[in-house]
């Protein structure tokens, strides 16, 4: 280009730069006029100006200045000036449209926005966006998700807002599979953190439903309870946040690793066995509760957590027989419930928990009368004996006779307490 050529561009250029947001039709003219200014060499000095440009008027008119370009060699200039007088006529609208964008939570959402406000398909409106995206952003999670909604807008503008819809569904099931997978086999709730912070799929309707259709198609008790665990702590971050939820679980992980603390808890019960006082009952059920919150306790070593839960069951009755408050049975049936959970339907193991809440549920129906807790143990009880007489194991034998004891006399009671019931389920 010739120098007298180069001159008379640099002067066309800041004349067009001048017209183009106050006077677009005379921009418009000029690029018919003068249609170097489409040229390569023009629109790269414009493109290298942007980063020099801090005075917020003029950022805007270049970065208007170089998209429009763009926009005239990718359409044309009529079809670009049409698009551009549309957003030049409502700034207002576009922001409130890109405020609607940013706000929608579903890609269904995000297409009804899309299709109210289809000016924001158009690369023109990006000078304003950015401009609006830098003036609001305050957090560093922010960044991330604007920078992730704008990716997404180009890819709409590209190859169609349902097409960009479809390959990001896909993009993100992928990702939800696999983060899914990383959270089942997480061992720590530091890995666990780790994971939610960096797969924020997790916490979507999408992974839940997920989990949730893998807790129903899974076979085993155990597997689904650990599952549906998860499914469980996914729902509490959603409402609390994962710090909220992790914080006080990460504690429990940095005093002591998990064997010694199992070893602690065991000496804390042998402790409330010699001693027999409330505070010892209390020091020992602190101890269990503090290591079934441990992601160790969460693993599928289902024999290992159900006796954890045993434990707790043993302590709490304990403190009841000594107390007699009744939230200590009440709570120990819970947890007796939720160890049947990790215990397969034929298995000794369940035999023996169904023996366990029958008498939990026998102790309390002592203490209130009431009916259907004499129903549900005779109920416990007679599974125990089905499940524990079918098994060749002596000690299982000897408690299904145990318990067969236990369910005559409690048959006996049922018989003469089967007068009238009052509204209460009280004999």
């Amino acid at each position: 280009m010739s120098e007298l050529n180069s001159v008379k561009l640099i002067l066309k250029s800041e004349e067009f730069l001048v017209h183009l947001l106050s006077d677009p039709h005379q921009a418009c003219r000029m690029l018919h006029r003068y249609p170097m200014l489409l040229n390569d060499w023009h629109v790269e000095s414009i493109k290298r100006m942007l980063p020099k440009v801090q005075e917020k008027s003029q950022n805007l008119q270049f970065n208007m200045a170089y998209v429009t370009l763009n926009r005239c060699r990718e359409i044309g200039i009529d079809d670009t000036f049409q698009e551009l007088s549309k957003v030049l006529d409502d700034f207002q609208k576009v922001i409130e449209a890109f405020e609607r964008f940013l706000g929608a939570s579903s890609f269904a959402q995000i297409k009804r926005v899309l299709d109210t406000y289809p000016l924001l398909l158009t690369p023109l409106v990006d000078p304003i966006l950015n401009r609006f995206v830098k003036s609001h952003l305050e957090k560093e999670e922010e960044e991330e998700f604007l920078s992730e909604r704008m990716r997404f807008l180009k890819a709409c503008r590209e190859v169609g807002v349902q097409q960009a819809i479809d390959r990001e569904t896909n993009k993100r099931f992928g990702k939800a599979v696999r983060a899914i997978g990383d959270l089942l086999q997480a061992t720590s709730w530091r890995e666990v953190e780790r994971i939610l912070v960096q797969h924020s799929v997790l916490l979507t309707d999408a992974a839940l439903g997920m989990l949730s259709e893998l807790a129903e198609n899974t076979p085993t008790r155990v597997d689904r309870y650990f599952v549906e665990a998860n499914i469980n702590l996914l729902r509490e971050c959603r409402t609390k946040g994962v710090s909220g939820v992790l914080h006080e679980r990460l504690s429990y992980e940095s005093e002591v690793p998990f064997e010694e603390s199992l070893v602690q808890g065991h000496a804390a019960t042998e402790r409330f066995e010699e001693l027999e006082t409330l505070e010892a009952a209390d020091n020992a059920l602190e101890a269990w509760e503090r290591i079934l919150e441990r992601r160790e306790a969460w693993t599928t070593r289902a024999n290992l957590r159900a006796a954890l839960l045993g434990e707790m069951v043993t302590i709490l009755k304990a403190r009841f027989d000594i107390c007699g408050d009744l939230a200590d049975v009440d709570r120990a049936i819970q947890i007796a419930n939720e160890a049947l959970l990790l215990q397969d339907n034929d298995s000794i193991e369940g035999g023996e928990y169904q023996g366990v809440l029958g008498n939990l549920l026998m102790a309390r129906y002592t203490a209130t009368e009431h009916y259907e807790d004499l129903n549900a143990a005779i109920d416990a009880y007679q599974k125990a004996i089905s499940l524990l007489e079918s098994s060749e194991d002596l000690i299982a034998e000897s408690m299904a006779a145990a318990y067969r004891l236990m369910l005559s006399g409690v048959l006996r009671l049922q018989s003469e307490a089967g007068g009238a019931i009052d509204e209460g389920g009280r004999p």
